[in-house]
Formats: C-alpha cells, sequence, structure tokens
C-alpha cells in the first residue's frame, strides 16, 4: 500500500516546490518518502523516495 502512496505522489512532483524551506519530519514511510533511496524489509527490496533529502535509510531494522 505505502508503495502506491508513492507512485501518486510523484505524479504530483510541483508538490515539493511547495514544501521545500519548510520544517519537514518523517519517521517509518515518512522517512521514506522524503529519501533519495529506501530499503523496506517487508519487500526485501530497495526503491527510490522523492529525494527530498539526500539520504539513503531504512527504517525498523531488524537485527538479531
Amino acid at each position: 500500500m505505502f508503495l502506491m502512496s508513492l507512485a501518486v505522489l510523484k505524479k504530483f512532483p510541483g508538490f515539493i516546490d511547495d514544501i521545500k524551506g519548510k520544517v519537514v519530519a518523517g519517521s517509518s514511510a515518512g522517512a521514506y518518502v522524503l529519501s533519495t533511496w529506501f530499503y523496506t524489509y517487508s519487500e526485501d527490496s530497495a526503491f527510490e523516495g522523492l529525494g527530498i533529502l539526500p539520504i539513503k535509510i531504512s527504517a525498523h531494522f531488524k537485527g538479531e
């Protein structure tokens, strides 16, 4: 479901200009959207975010 939401957001690139210069926060899926690249364990794959922040992220790290 999150990946479908990300696909919808990518259809409206103008909103990125609307949030530039503002304080934006996100966690989990919100951080994924803001990132350049993210890895999700549920899909076991990496995906391209919107690139608002120049970061690569993996939330909810599963460690032994």
